[in-house]
């Protein structure tokens, strides 16, 4: 079975824009500070309790159902690179280098489960 390469996503802080293939893609404020923060923690599983916390202000336990509705409706406007927001069931999100090898990318998530 082959390899697909993972599309190629650019996040344009300066400007609000997210660039998929090339292409601009359009997320609401919310869905692109969500991208943006997953990008800044991209070494790492993010909890969903510290998106609501930094990215959407608030500290409500019922709000984790808000962060997942905004992350579904990205990966349908990130299309192919919506493969490389992934979640990690019981733990939260990691945006995943497009450049790392599964293994590698599973070695990294085992190793930040292992430290909790």
């Amino acid at each position: 079975m082959g390899h697909r390469a993972a599309a190629c996503l650019v996040i344009d802080r300066a400007r609000f824009v997210v660039y998929v293939d090339h292409r601009p893609v359009a997320p609401t404020r919310v869905e692109f500070d969500i991208l943006d923060f997953l990008a800044r923690n991209s070494h790492r599983v993010v909890p969903y309790a510290e998106l609501l916390q930094d990215v959407i202000h608030s500290t409500s336990r019922v709000d984790t159902s808000l962060i997942r509705v905004h992350v579904c409706n990205l990966r349908r406007k990130l299309g192919p690179a919506a493969a490389l927001l992934r979640t990690v069931p019981g733990r939260g999100l990691i945006l995943e280098r497009g450049s790392e090898t599964e293994r590698g990318r599973r070695a990294a998530i085992n190793a930040e489960l292992a430290t909790t």
